[in-house]
């Protein structure tokens, strides 16, 4: 059977940076409030820590979009055989916040947040490996946003995967 194919959208037009100590999120509001607090209590105390890389999108000083990515691991028995390939534990990334400002909401732009999560994580897996991207779905809307873009239940989880072979082929990278 031919591994799944991703559906992303065209290339993003807003460019993430990296979270830093002058960007403001005291207004991000996307409405979910355990997404919208750990931006602005957590995010920089889990960058610095080394705990994971928030990156979002600015309107000025202004954050209205970001996620973030940390490494993980997850334990081959909860993936399908060609996921694991014999691994007990398969080392991979996991997109654990994904969120826009309520402001840009409905308009293709999550889409496009997601696209950018992907190719960063595509390059920073060029550099140090990882077999899979792992995904924290909050909600069942947001399992269904992932698995429409060809992510895979995680069987007892609130997680979705997708390979990253699968990610870079679909990027063209």
């Amino acid at each position: 059977m031919p591994p799944p194919k991703a559906n992303l959208p065209p290339p993003p037009a807003h460019l993430p940076e990296r979270l830093a100590p002058g960007h403001d999120a005291s207004s991000f509001s996307c409405g979910n409030d355990s997404l919208d607090a750990w931006l602005r209590d957590h995010a920089l105390t889990a960058q610095g820590k080394g705990v994971a890389v928030t990156y979002v999108w600015l309107d000025g000083a202004g954050v209205i979009a970001y996620f973030a990515i940390s490494p993980t691991l997850i334990e081959s028995q909860l993936l399908s055989r060609g996921a694991a390939t014999g691994l007990v534990v398969v080392p991979a990334y996991l997109l654990g916040k994904l969120a826009l400002d309520r402001s840009l909401q409905g308009r293709g732009l999550g889409e496009r947040l997601l696209t950018q999560a992907l190719a960063r994580v595509a390059s920073i897996t060029a550099e140090g490996g990882g077999r899979l991207l792992v995904v924290d779905a909050i909600d069942e809307p947001a399992a269904a946003f992932y698995a429409h873009f060809g992510f895979i239940p995680i069987p007892g989880t609130s997680r979705l995967y997708m390979k990253l072979s699968t990610i870079r082929r679909a990027l063209g990278a």
